[in-house]
């Protein structure tokens, strides 16, 4: 496999090694966006080295929140993030006019990269649904690759997008199996592409194995998790 070569990746995605915050969606005791909590999650995960948020994504149960409330999140992170890390704006919907509208949006507000997940049905209607996003996008572009029973958009078609498309930089993996996804995405770029994994804690050994530098985005659910199993590693080590 070829080592994954982040001096050859643009500036605002070399940013992004480490963990990415997806943040949960927090309501007030009336259903209202809970933005103070929003603040002081950002406060609080930048204070211990978060490399950005991504927001809002799959965590945030997003396909839930009306476009108000997308908007006011996207906001209130943006706001308390202060440009310390990088913010990538969560664009995916249910139609392209959504995902192109939601894209001119993030921009506005500032943030540095935006996420679009695609169900992907056959290659020549994702090419053309990702090229026509591209078109819309002055950052940068994070696909996200997911696929909850399945290896997801073949690795033939990343390619592809990855050389036609420069503003695609960033690839978000969550399939199955991940590990090998990764391997053959940064073989097939030659480590060009910015390769990320997603699901925490069920997929992070896969990507420190296979990824120098990997972003990881985590949740407070998966950071629970993943916590409980690091400890479980460690008990049954002491009982060796």
């Amino acid at each position: 496999m070829k080592s994954f070569i982040k001096d050859n990746l643009p500036h605002d995605v070399k940013k992004l090694n480490g963990v990415i915050a997806a943040l949960n969606t927090p309501f007030t005791k009336d259903n209202r966006i809970d933005t103070e909590s929003i603040e002081a999650y950002v406060e609080h995960a930048i204070q211990n080295g978060v490399s950005g948020f991504l927001v809002p994504a799959m965590a945030a149960e997003v396909n839930k929140l009306s476009s108000e409330e997308r908007r006011l999140i996207v906001k209130t992170v943006v706001k308390a993030a202060d440009k310390n890390v990088p913010i990538i704006g969560g664009a995916s919907a249910a139609t392209q006019k959504e995902r192109i509208n939601y894209i001119n949006e993030l921009e506005e507000f500032g943030c540095q990269g935006v996420l679009v997940s695609i169900p992907f049905e056959n290659e020549d209607t994702y090419k053309n649904l990702i090229k026509e996003i591209a078109q819309e996008v002055s950052t940068f572009l994070v696909i996200q690759d997911w696929d909850f029973h399945g290896f997801g958009i073949p690795v033939n078609v990343i390619v592809d997008l990855f050389e036609e498309i420069d503003v695609f930089k960033s690839l978000k993996v969550e399939v199955t199996p991940a590990g090998k996804k990764y391997s053959d995405v940064l073989e097939a770029t030659d480590g060009r592409l910015h390769v990320s994994g997603g699901w925490a804690s069920s997929q992070m050994i896969e990507a420190l194995d296979r990824v120098r530098d990997p972003i990881i985005s985590f949740d407070h659910y998966h950071k629970k998790v993943a916590d409980e199993l690091i400890q479980q590693a460690f008990d049954l080590m002491d009982q060796l």
